[in-house]
């Protein structure tokens, strides 16, 4: 089985050997990985790292979750901020809402992640 952009990682895995960046065809056209997390995204950056891929020159690699460690690897790994306290404390009021059985609350909701530019991600290869 050869690798896939569409292939959905819960299929076969997520370190089946088919997801793997030392996998990914240099012909495939990808120019960037979002990681489900930061820690994925290490495991990533290092993969590309290992085949001899240029972080971000020719791969950019986003994680998720925005650790402390990720601003310290060389490339620094961008990421998406999550506020957890605000995601946390809206999570709650809809299900005392819940429980109570009364309507969710209404209210908008922003600045609830925003992404974190750091080394690893840059402009698509031409």
């Amino acid at each position: 089985m050869g690798w896939s952009p569409t292939a959905s990682p819960t299929a076969t895995g997520p370190c089946a050997p088919a997801t793997r960046p030392r996998d990914l065809p240099a012909d495939s056209g990808v120019t960037a990985v979002l990681a489900a997390n930061d820690y994925v995204a290490l495991g990533v950056l290092r993969g590309f790292q290992d085949r001899g891929t240029r972080v971000p020159e020719e791969m950019s690699v986003f994680g998720w979750d925005d650790e402390e460690f990720t601003q310290y690897f060389s490339p620094s790994i961008s990421t998406v901020h999550i506020n957890k306290e605000e995601v946390g404390r809206q999570s709650m009021l809809s299900l005392l809402a819940l429980l109570r059985g009364e309507p969710e609350p209404e209210g908008e909701v922003t600045d609830l992640f925003h992404l974190v530019p750091r080394g690893s991600s840059g402009p698509a290869p031409r």
